[in-house]
C-alpha cells in the first residue's frame, strides 16, 4: 500500500483539528453540492457524520475515500425515555444537542443517508455547529451498530418466540428486572442466537424451529441471577423437548470464558440488545485513535 501523501497528511490533520468525528452534527454550506434527499431543508436541516472516525480521519485519501452522513431534522424537545431516544427504534434516532437556541435534539433517519467524497468536509465549518456529547455520539454509534447488524429472522420464528411464556419475551422481562438496584440488563454484554430453519414454517404445520441462545453478562452476579431465572422459565424446554413450535437451548455466560469459537454459528441479535449495554461499541469508539 502506498504512503500516504504529505497533502493528505495535512488535509486529515486540518480534519482533526476541526473537530470532525463520528456523530458530528453539521449544516452544508450552500456552495458544497450534495446528493441530499429532496425531502432535505438546507436552511434548518442538518447532516450527522455516520463515518467512524478512524476513518473518517485517515490520512490516506485513496483508502477511505468517501464519508457517510445521515439527514436529521431538529426538534424542539425530546423524551429521552422514548424507543428513538433510547436506540430502540432503528429507524429513527434522536441526537442530544447544544448550542442551537429552540433545539433539543437532532431527528436521524436511517433511510436518508447519503455519501460523498471525504475531501469535500474541508470545505465545510463546523464553528458555528450543534455540540454533541461523547456519550450521545457513542449512543448514536451503538444505534449504527444496531442497524447494520440486525439479525434476519423468521416472522414465523418471532411470533412464536414472542408468545406469552416463550423464550423472547421471558427473557426480556428478565432483562427489565432489577438487580441490587440497578437493570438487570445493565449487567448484559450481548446476546448471541443461532436459529434453524431460516425459513417460514406453517402455524399449524406442525414443524418446529431450533433455537440457540448466549447470553454473555459483564459480571458474575448478573450470569447467576439470569441463569436461575432462565433455567427455572426453561425447564419445560429440558432435553430438546419442543414448546410452543421451538427447541430451545440456551446458556448464560461470562464474556472473559467465552472465545470467538463459543459463538461460531451464532450472530448479534439486535432485537434484544437494545436492553443491553453495547459497551463493546462505545468502548471502540472511544478508544479509535484520533489520526
Amino acid at each position: 500500500m502506498a504512503k500516504p501523501s504529505n497533502e493528505d497528511i495535512a488535509a486529515a490533520t486540518s480534519l482533526l483539528d476541526a473537530g470532525w468525528r463520528q456523530g458530528v452534527a453539521f449544516r452544508p454550506p450552500a456552495s458544497l453540492s450534495l446528493p441530499v434527499s429532496s425531502r432535505f431543508d438546507r436552511d434548518s436541516d442538518f447532516l450527522v457524520v455516520c463515518t467512524q472516525s478512524c476513518c473518517l480521519l485517515s490520512a490516506s485519501f485513496d483508502t477511505d475515500p468517501f464519508v457517510e452522513v445521515v439527514e436529521a431534522r431538529p426538534l424542539v424537545s425530546v423524551n429521552p425515555r422514548s424507543p428513538e431516544a433510547t436506540g430502540k427504534n432503528v429507524r429513527r434516532f434522536h441526537l442530544p444537542v447544544v448550542g442551537l437556541p429552540g433545539v433539543a435534539a437532532l431527528e436521524c433517519d436511517i433511510n436518508r443517508r447519503l455519501v460523498f467524497g471525504r475531501r469535500q468536509l474541508l470545505t465545510c465549518a463546523l464553528g458555528s455547529a450543534p455540540k454533541v456529547a461523547p456519550d450521545d455520539a457513542r449512543r448514536f454509534a451503538g444505534w449504527l451498530a444496531r442497524y447494520y447488524g440486525r439479525a434476519a429472522l423468521p416472522n414465523e420464528l418471532v411470533r412464536r418466540a414472542r408468545a406469552d411464556g416463550a423464550p423472547f419475551a421471558v427473557i426480556e422481562a428478565a432483562l427489565r428486572g432489577m438487580l441490587g438496584g440497578r437493570r438487570v440488563s445493565d449487567g448484559v454484554h450481548s446476546i448471541f442466537l443461532s436459529a434453524t430453519p431460516d425459513t417460514e414454517l406453517q402455524p399449524d404445520g406442525g414443524a418446529h424451529y431450533t433455537v440457540r441462545l448466549r447470553i454473555l453478562c459483564h459480571d458474575q452476579e448478573t450470569q447467576e441471577h439470569l441463569d436461575r431465572l432462565l433455567l427455572a422459565a426453561f425447564a419445560g424446554h429440558a432435553g430438546g423437548k419442543v414448546v410452543g413450535g421451538i427447541a430451545l437451548d440456551f446458556g448464560v455466560d461470562l464474556t472473559s470464558e467465552v472465545t470467538v469459537a463459543d459463538l461460531q454459528g451464532y450472530e448479534r441479535f439486535s432485537d434484544l440488545d437494545y436492553l443491553s449495554g453495547l459497551d463493546e461499541v462505545r468502548g471502540a469508539i472511544a478508544d479509535q485513535p484520533e489520526t
